[in-house]
């Protein structure tokens, strides 16, 4: 798929925005990735309902960490 290796076992997703394959070995470090990044999600819906501003819950959640490797 445009340059990008697909081995058995690999998880491929698509929509119409496009295509994203998870490799098998990264697979459960991708899941627990994103569950982390949906439980902050919800921290800062909750922090916005409480008052705060967007850009104050999620820099306070330190979202912008959350989607690299660091994070």
């Amino acid at each position: 798929l445009s340059g990008v290796k697909v081995d058995p076992g690999d998880i491929v997703r698509a929509d119409d925005t496009g295509v994203i394959v998870i490799p098998s070995s990264l697979a459960e470090e991708v899941l627990k990735r994103a569950k982390l990044i949906e439980e902050t999600e919800q921290k800062i819906i909750a922090e916005v309902r409480k008052g705060s501003s967007l850009k104050d819950a999620r820099a306070k959640l330190h979202y912008h960490t959350l989607q690299t490797k660091e994070g």
